[in-house]
C-alpha cells in the first residue's frame, strides 16, 4: 500500500529579524494539543506560519528572498534567522535557516542526539538545494502540499481550488502517498534497463559460442592436420640429430 504522510509535531520556533519580528521571539509548542493565535492586524500572526514554511522549505509569502529580512535589520546589515524544532516518528530534528539581504540563503539540518543537552548530529548536505530536498523527503511533502494541507494562507484560501487539474492531482497524490508509486516505477524501470542490458550481453555471448560450435569440424580438421605436421617435423628433427651424431 502507499506510504502515509508522517505527522510532524512542532516543538519550538524562534524568529529573529524575520519579517515583523526584530528581536528574537520564541514559541514553545511542547505539550500543546490545540492553540489559538490572536492579535491585531500586522502583529505577526501570519509571520509565525511563514517562519515554519521558510525554515522547512525556504519559502514564505514574500516576493523575493530578501523580503523576509526585517527592514530595520536589513538597514543595520543583520541577517534573518529562523530556528524550528519538530518531532517526526519519535526523532527530534532542527532546521536553522538564515538570510542576509543580497547574500545567499543558508540552511542547517540537524537530528537530535540529546535535545535537552543541545547535542545534535548534522544532516546538512553539501549544497542548500540538496539539504532542502532531504528535508522534503523526510516530511514526504513539499511547500505546496504543506501549505494546501496544513493551513490556509492569508489571502490565498482558495489556492487549491484555483489550481489546474494537474496541480490538484499532484497535491492530492502527495497527501495520499500515491506519489510513492512513481518512485517504485522509477526503480522498476531502472532494474528493467539493467536486466535488458545484461540480456543483450548474454545474447551476444551465446551468438559467439554458437558461431564457434559451427566451426567445430573445420577447427578439428585443422587441429589434426597440425598434429600430423608436428609429427612429421619431429621425425625430420630426429633423423637430422641422428645424422649429426654419426658425423
Amino acid at each position: 500500500c502507499a506510504l502515509p504522510i508522517s505527522h510532524m509535531i512542532p516543538i519550538k520556533l524562534e524568529l529573529t529579524n524575520f519579517l515583523s519580528y526584530r528581536q528574537t521571539a520564541s514559541l514553545d509548542f511542547a505539550g500543546l494539543q490545540l492553540a489559538t493565535i490572536s492579535g491585531a492586524n500586522g502583529a505577526g500572526k501570519s509571520s509565525i506560519l511563514d517562519g515554519v514554511t521558510w525554515a522547512l522549505f525556504g519559502q514564505a509569502r514574500v516576493k523575493s528572498d530578501d523580503d523576509v529580512v526585517n527592514k530595520i535589520a536589513n538597514r543595520d546589515g543583520e541577517a534573518a534567522e529562523v530556528r524550528f524544532e519538530f518531532e517526526l516518528d519519535g526523532q527530534v530534528y532542527r532546521v536553522i535557516r538564515q538570510k542576509k539581504a543580497r547574500k545567499a540563503m543558508t540552511v542547517e539540518f540537524q537530528a537530535a542526539i540529546d535535545a535537552d543537552a543541545d547535542k545534535w548530529s548534522s544532516m546538512t548536505m553539501a549544497k542548500r538545494r540538496e539539504t532542502d530536498q532531504a528535508i522534503s523527503e523526510l516530511l514526504n511533502m513539499n511547500y505546496d502540499t504543506f501549505s494546501n494541507a496544513s493551513f490556509l494562507l492569508q489571502g490565498r484560501a482558495d489556492e487549491f481550488t484555483t489550481k489546474s487539474a494537474g496541480g490538484r492531482k499532484e497535491v492530492l497524490a502527495d497527501l495520499l502517498g500515491v506519489s510513492v508509486w512513481d518512485n517504485y516505477k522509477a526503480a522498476v524501470t531502472e532494474k528493467r534497463k539493467l536486466a535488458d542490458n545484461e540480456q543483450t550481453l548474454i545474447d551476444g555471448q551465446i551468438s559467439e559460442i554458437e558461431l564457434e560450435l559451427t566451426e567445430e569440424t573445420q577447427r578439428r580438421e585443422a587441429f589434426e592436420a597440425a598434429e600430423a605436421e608436428h609429427a612429421r617435423i619431429k621425425q625430420l628433427l630426429a633423423d637430422g640429430e641422428g645424422r649429426l651424431t654419426e658425423a
